[in-house]
């Protein structure tokens, strides 16, 4: 995220928990001065809506962009617990902002 846009990087397809199977694959993705990138947990993108949606998290990245650090992570944790009506999952949040 960097001046109000959002990138997803493709990290290919989902795997097994740290520790079990074979080890992911590594790749390097540019991550310009003063850029954040979001890391997080299936919690944030299964979280559901009454109807049974996912949380859309493309709707709020470019906020992530906005305000400090802690901010960002405030207001992403408020909107999907606003959506879901609270968490049933588990939820990590890594918000990191490249120093520039």
């Amino acid at each position: 995220m960097r001046e109000g846009s959002a990138t997803e990087v493709d990290t290919g397809e989902p795997t097994v928990p740290l520790g079990m199977g074979s080890l992911p694959t590594i790749s390097e993705h540019p991550w310009p001065r003063g850029a954040r990138m979001l890391f997080y947990t299936d919690g944030l993108v299964e979280a559901r809506d009454d109807s049974g949606e996912f949380f859309p998290l493309d709707d709020y990245a470019d906020e992530l962009a906005d305000g400090t650090v802690q901010e960002a992570v405030d207001r992403l944790v408020a909107h999907v617990t606003a959506y879901a009506g609270g968490m049933n999952d588990d939820l990590a949040l890594v918000l990191a902002e490249r120093d520039g």
